[in-house]
């Protein structure tokens, strides 16, 4: 999953899935907190 902030204000999403974003290395559960203009590619749990 792609999670892509394309505005200049910190956001936070609520994401109806689980993983790890494969750039950032950090875990995601329920919601992404994304700084201004910021990229997260996650890798869900459980799929390769």
């Amino acid at each position: 999953m792609a999670l892509v902030n394309v505005s200049d204000q910190r956001i936070s999403l609520k994401v109806d899935a689980s993983g790890t974003d494969v750039i950032g290395n950090r875990h995601v559960d329920g919601q992404a907190d994304l700084a201004p203009y910021q990229i997260m590619w996650i890798r869900m749990e459980g799929r390769g």
